[in-house]
């Protein structure tokens, strides 16, 4: 039961900012861009596995938001370590060319609809 369990942070936010803005237009597409995952496990640390699918405690928060599809999108490899500062050079992860491709193919498949 311990892995179905989510500790509520900063993540159910975006969850509440989403469901206040899909109330507004309901054909809103809801993603969520991040430069490393810190979701718990699950494939969001994966930015080239298909499909992604998260782990247990993202699963759980999402469940408390099924109204909202959201697209967990994740540009470079590996999982966030908090004591780690990305904004120093020695804590830099190299964005791939395959990952950037990767990102701007969701976002044009997810857009489509809209041109």
């Amino acid at each position: 039961m311990d892995d179905h369990f989510y500790r509520a942070k900063v993540d159910r936010h975006i969850f509440v900012d989403f469901g206040l803005l899909k109330s507004l237009h309901p054909n809103l597409v809801c993603c969520l861009l991040q430069l490393e995952s810190q979701l718990g496990g699950g494939s969001y640390s994966e930015p080239l596995a298909n499909p992604q699918v998260g782990s247990p405690s993202s699963h759980t928060l999402m469940s408390y938001f099924s109204e909202i599809d959201l697209h967990i999108i994740t540009l470079l490899e590996g999982e966030r370590k908090v004591d780690q500062p990305i904004h120093q050079a020695d804590y830099f992860k190299e964005l791939s060319p395959e990952s950037l491709d990767h990102t701007i193919n969701r976002f044009s498949r997810l857009l489509a609809p809209f041109v």
